[in-house]
């Protein structure tokens, strides 16, 4: 009894030790973090900040995974991007931001091909899974469109710009099959990215709201809509699960304060996203496979029909009666602004060439088209709406890859009813896919590695690897 007795207590102590060692450097990390910032500014303590989680990455690569959306959303509000407050104009803070990023990829793929075949997961017995035909032939892809651009002539930083952008979104893809192979590793990611998000859309509310009184309520340009609005879509299958009503109730409070963001910065692509997920979460529960597809086709044609039609005028007149709110929601679809000129300049490009290459203008290229509203004529490297993105720099082959690489996925998750987890991920996909048709969001180096990451932890659960686990996200 007695030597049972010790081994027990020295297992606790050992437990606890490694608690207090975990805080410590968590701690340790996060005043480093806040630190550089401090003291060297936005920009380049923003890179500082990185370099601080670098040997942290390199030891434990799975962190890495929630470390890269962690940094871009610190940066969001430390350091955000001036120039392209209204969607075009060259912004300087954007160089660091991807300084910063490129910093945490570096150090995983090092750790990547260092560690062979064999998966980083502590104590896994599971081996991340073969990577679908369509991911190959989609960096096969990118790689050609940064041949063609090559071959054009076109200024190399440009290319590079742009192939960084694929290769985030293919590299967060391979990296999530390696280093997050189990449902375990997939939640502890997730509840990280929920962490640090929490805490950038606190601080972000704050700071927003602080000004309210100065500036009123305004239209906010911050990428960190669209990554709250993605956390607030993976909330929504824990939201709605049977269970305690404790958890359900601080899953729907933390679902507030993310979806807060993009409500309060009038995002409206990530609000309209975000409503068109949560039509779609009861319809992917359904035993039949012939129901999910068809609530995934109504979400698509309704998203479709909203832009197109005068469907939701009626909603759009009722906001317009309050100042506060009429920017939130267009009066009339097909006339505001916003969607007009994603139209002219799909329109224009389209025109400039003629016919549409069958491997595209390569990365690197850039646009001129009239913006009638501005009265002036503005030359793009990234074009606003990301499936004119793909069809122009990739052509009709990259694009039609790119559908075969999503449709991949999606098309595995729907052999099953989903829930937990494995729904929230790919309603996030979803919700990802709705988003291009205003941002680059797969291909943007600012979005790619949460996308491509996102897409990595979706295959793995399609095929059942790690199954150890519970299903649940954990977003405490």
């Amino acid at each position: 009894m007695s030597t049972n007795s010790i081994g027990f207590g020295d297992h606790q102590t050992a437990l606890k030790s490694a608690d207090y060692w975990r805080a410590l450097r968590a701690l340790l990390l996060a005043l480093g973090t806040v630190a550089s910032i401090a003291l060297l500014g936005p920009t380049y303590g923003l890179v500082a900040a990185s370099l601080t989680w670098v040997p942290y990455v390199f030891v434990h690569p799975r962190e890495g995974l929630w470390v890269t959306p962690a940094l871009v959303m610190v940066a969001s509000i430390v350091s955000p991007p001036e120039g392209f407050q209204w969607g075009v104009g060259y912004s300087p803070e954007l160089v660091f931001w991807a300084i910063a990023i490129c910093l945490v990829f570096a150090t995983m793929l090092v750790r990547y091909f260092w560690s062979g075949e064999k998966s980083i997961s502590k104590g896994s017995r599971f081996v991340s899974g073969n990577p679908p035909v369509a991911f190959y032939a989609l960096a096969i892809v990118s790689l050609l469109a940064a041949i063609v651009g090559v071959t054009h002539g076109y200024i190399l930083p440009n290319v590079a710009k742009q192939l960084f952008g694929c290769a985030l979104l293919c590299g967060y893809f391979l990296l999530a099959l390696k280093f997050a192979p189990t449902q375990n590793d997939i939640e502890y990611v997730l509840s990280r990215v929920f962490l640090a998000g929490t805490l950038c859309a606190v601080t972000y509310l704050g700071i927003y709201l602080y000004h309210v009184p100065e500036l009123g309520f305004r239209k906010d340009l911050t990428i960190l809509s669209t990554y709250a609005g993605g956390l607030t879509v993976l909330l929504m299958p824990q939201i709605l699960t049977k269970g305690r009503s404790t958890l359900r109730v601080q899953h729907l409070g933390l679902a507030v304060i993310l979806f807060g963001v993009p409500l309060l910065a009038q995002f409206k692509r990530a609000i309209a996203a975000c409503v068109i997920c949560g039509f779609l979460v009861v319809g992917m529960r359904a035993k039949s496979n012939w129901r999910r597809y068809t609530y995934v086709a109504m979400a698509f044609t309704l998203f479709t029909l909203a832009l197109s039609t005068s469907l939701l005028n009626p909603i759009g007149a009722w906001f317009s009666k309050y100042p506060a709110l009429q920017d939130l929601f267009p009066q009339d679809v097909q006339t505001h602004y916003s969607v007009f000129l994603r139209l002219e300049e799909f329109r224009q490009v389209l025109e400039s060439l003629g016919t549409v290459p069958i491997l595209g203008t390569g990365l690197g290229s850039t646009f001129s088209w009239y913006d009638p509203y501005a009265g002036v004529t503005w030359e793009q490297e990234t074009l606003d709406v990301g499936w004119l993105y793909l069809l122009v720099k990739m052509g009709i082959v990259g694009t039609v890859v790119f559908v075969w690489f999503v449709c991949r996925l999606g098309h595995s998750a729907l052999r099953r009813p989903l829930n937990g987890n494995h729904l929230g991920l790919f309603l996030l996909m979803v919700f990802h896919l709705l988003q291009m048709v205003a941002d680059t969001l797969f291909v943007y180096f600012m979005t790619a590695a949460w996308a491509g990451m996102a897409c990595g932890f979706l295959h793995t659960l399609n095929r059942g690897i790690g199954a150890e686990g519970t299903t649940e996200v954990t977003a405490s």
